[in-house]
């Protein structure tokens, strides 16, 4: 939750320069002290294809298929035929999919890319199943970073950070459980360490 809280702000930063990041995933980010879950510190990396809001929108597809968020995939263009000015949501998107990613060590949809395009689309949005709170915040973060409609998401990366950094002070349960999919239909139960960040 540290890791991606930490992704979620160097996001916010960059949108608050005007610019948008397209590809955000794991190995985009480096993690200084990995090991130390007390201490350590994220920095999003590879800013390559990343556009300012004054470049002119291009259409296509800039990213890496397992992180796109569904309007990529759409080529949405205004009434003039133009392509649409990327929007922060997309990289909000991408994060919620690496915050799947960080949480279970899978992505959330596999297959081809034509698959995994049209899950980016369509599949339901990756959850755990449990009723404690942990779980249903996580839950919570996983739906609004990762809704399929642009307006329904997060409009803004520092609240992605900030429900993530309440998330960390919330007890986990000893394991979480993925929801079946159609990808996945029988997820193993992954182990939670039992080491928490000592109280201020």
């Amino acid at each position: 939750c540290l890791v991606s809280a930490q992704v979620g702000g160097s996001l916010h930063d960059a949108h608050q320069a005007g610019i948008s990041r397209h590809d955000v995933k794991p190995s985009n980010v480096l993690v200084r002290n990995p090991a130390s879950p007390l201490d350590p510190f994220a920095y999003l990396c590879d800013f390559g294809i990343a556009t300012s809001s004054t470049d002119s929108p291009v259409g296509g597809i800039t990213g890496t298929w397992n992180y796109l968020a569904p309007e990529y995939i759409r080529d949405e263009r205004d009434a003039q035929g133009r392509p649409i000015s990327p929007e922060p949501s997309r990289d909000i998107y991408a994060a919620g999919c690496m915050l799947w990613f960080t949480l279970t060590g899978k992505i959330p949809y596999s297959g081809a890319a034509v698959q995994v395009a049209m899950a980016h689309q369509s599949a339901p949005i990756p959850q755990f199943v449990g009723s404690d709170d942990w779980t249903k915040a996580a839950n919570r973060i996983l739906q609004l970073s990762m809704a399929k409609d642009r307006r329904s998401r997060y409009q803004s990366a520092a609240v992605f950070k900030d429900d993530l950094l309440k998330l960390r002070e919330v007890t986990a349960p000893a394991q979480l459980l993925p929801a079946p999919s159609m990808t996945d239909p029988n997820p193993a139960p992954i182990l939670v360490a039992a080491v928490r960040a000592p109280s201020e």
